[in-house]
């Protein structure tokens, strides 16, 4: 980006060049690092997982819940789950 347009962009932002770039600057440095995104990530997926197999071990019917008899296979279930 060149001078000129951060200078339009801060003047249409009502503000003076130096305030535009500090504000600009301190954007960036509140964004998470690419380790730290990665860390929440994984976090957020192993919360999800749980999440799913809970509302699946509440939702399935007691029938499936035990262990089925040697060579028994369980019909298809349909299932509607909802993440948050």
């Amino acid at each position: 980006m060149r001078l000129r347009s951060i200078a339009a962009r801060a003047a249409l932002a009502g503000l003076p060049l130096s305030d535009f770039l500090i504000r600009e600057v301190r954007k960036i440095a509140e964004q998470p690092t690419p380790d730290e995104m990665r860390r929440r990530l994984q976090e957020r997926a192993t919360g999800v997982i749980a999440q799913i197999l809970a509302h699946m071990e509440k939702t399935a019917p007691d029938q499936f819940q035990a262990e089925l008899p040697l060579g028994a296979r369980a019909p298809p279930m349909p299932m509607q789950v909802s993440l948050l």
